[in-house]
């Protein structure tokens, strides 16, 4: 969350859902 914080993103992690994160193309720490 702090990584995406940084480039200015507000990363809810629980409020997106994993899935559509992966498909947003997004970088997957874990």
């Amino acid at each position: 969350v702090n990584y995406l914080n940084k480039n200015g993103f507000k990363a809810k992690r629980l409020e997106y859902g994993f899935p559509e994160w992966q498909e947003s193309g997004l970088p997957v720490e874990s």
